[in-house]
């Protein structure tokens, strides 16, 4: 083989070989770019939106359960124009745990409802409490301060407890919902601090719903 030939192949090589790194990089960046979204969809999921959590949790699997729960507590609409609801279902519990908060001129009316799970709504044991006006302020303040904070996580926690968080503030309601210790986490314990006083039911229980015991 003359040097001529010899040249003409090593630039078809050449080409091929670039070829198949172009093909690789693309190949590469559509992954990058694949996992990018899907981040980016988890952490706009786990954010707190405007309007009731309802309809988001029944598009989303295993959601149902949560949206039924949160029907059996009071509207929305009769906690305005200041109150929230809040559920907690604490990973592998037999119970779980759904509020509603009213701001009154004495404090915060609220109710509790424990749900054994798979009861179909059957069990519930509603107990009744009322938060001082300074524990429920400073409640309120806690919450929406963290809400201001959180940007949503694309991170994927497999445990935990499952929180969904309506809040109601100037008639105007935002939620959100899922299982991050680093917001949904510090929101469990902080409903648990205020109410765990007034409610002798919860007294085995610890800021993340689950049995101290466990």
């Amino acid at each position: 083989m003359n040097r001529q030939s010899l040249l003409k192949y090593v630039h078809r090589l050449g080409y091929l070989t670039t070829l198949i790194v172009v093909i690789q990089l693309l190949f590469l960046s559509y992954i990058g770019i694949a996992e990018w979204r899907k981040r980016e969809e988890r952490r706009e999921a786990t954010q707190m939106h405007r309007g009731p959590a309802t309809e988001r949790l029944r598009v989303l699997y295993g959601g149902e359960a949560d949206a039924k729960l949160l029907d059996r507590l009071p509207r929305l609409e009769t906690l305005k124009p200041d109150g929230f609801r809040f559920l907690a279902s604490p990973s592998f519990n037999d119970m779980d745990f759904a509020i509603a908060v009213r701001r009154t001129s004495s404090g915060g009316d609220g109710v509790l409802l424990m749900t054994p799970r798979n009861a179909a709504g059957e069990g519930d044991q509603p107990v009744s409490f009322q938060l001082s006006v300074s524990d429920y302020d400073r409640l309120a303040s806690d919450l929406d301060e963290l809400a201001g904070e959180w940007k949503g996580e694309a991170s994927w926690w497999t445990d935990g407890t499952g929180v969904v968080l309506e809040r109601v503030c100037n008639d105007k309601v935002s939620s959100g919902f899922g299982n991050s210790p680093n917001f949904y986490g510090k929101v469990s314990a902080r409903v648990f601090a205020a109410v765990r006083p007034l409610i002798p039911q919860l007294a085995d229980l610890d800021g993340s719903w689950h049995s101290k015991n466990r």
